[in-house]
């Protein structure tokens, strides 16, 4: 009976330990091991939805948004980015709008796109609730259906487990579909890395 009890309590602990995002033991362990994990959820020619998960160890979900609403300093972080610019930001620092000039470089061809996004911070509840920031792109509506990145800032171990979800959808196939969605998922993944190294030394 003893027995019974202790593994029910067992299992009951295990079950509270997992994280709604990161069931995937595997996957879980990687990221708690330092790794960036990319999962690709859905993929056509018009769209593409992924996951990037990673662990940002002694940081919080306020210093990771502080870190990615600060425009300005987005040439200094990624050498693509060559002019970045808050247009507005709300008092309670939960809304921004921004403006960005990034070079686009395939093979030989290279070209300036001026993207301008919003992005909104649901702070959590308190220091162990998760907060949720929020990405979408204003622009580019003549082509582009849908782009919206999502991004669960949860506390965990004395840091942050990072679950982003991307979601990109144009108005049309293209011969360079398959590059655009490789493009973006390395981006996204090399965003995430230079985030964490800022944030957490690692």
């Amino acid at each position: 009976m003893h027995f019974l009890l202790a593994l029910v309590l067992f299992s009951v602990s295990a079950m509270a330990d997992v994280v709604p995002g990161f069931e995937d033991a595997a996957v879980f362990k990687d990221v708690m091991a330092g790794k960036i994990k990319v999962q690709e959820l859905a993929a056509t020619d018009t769209k593409a939805t992924f996951v990037i998960r990673a662990f940002f160890p002694k940081t919080s979900s306020d210093l990771y948004v502080d870190l990615v609403t600060n425009h300005k300093e987005y040439p200094a972080m990624f050498s693509e980015i060559k002019d970045a610019k808050t247009l507005s930001a709300n008092a309670e620092r939960t809304e921004w709008t921004y403006w960005m000039d990034i070079l686009i470089t395939h093979l030989i061809f290279s070209q300036h796109i001026y993207p301008e996004g919003k992005q909104v911070y649901q702070r959590a509840a308190d220091a162990v609730s998760e907060g949720v920031l929020t990405h979408t792109l204003s622009n580019y509506g003549e082509d582009m259906k849908e782009m919206v990145q999502k991004t669960r800032l949860i506390p965990y171990q004395g840091g942050i487990l990072v679950h982003d979800y991307i979601h990109y959808e144009s108005k049309k196939s293209s011969s360079f579909s398959g590059t655009i969605q490789k493009k973006l998922k390395e981006q996204f993944v090399r965003f995430m890395t230079v985030y964490r190294r800022k944030l957490s030394g690692s």
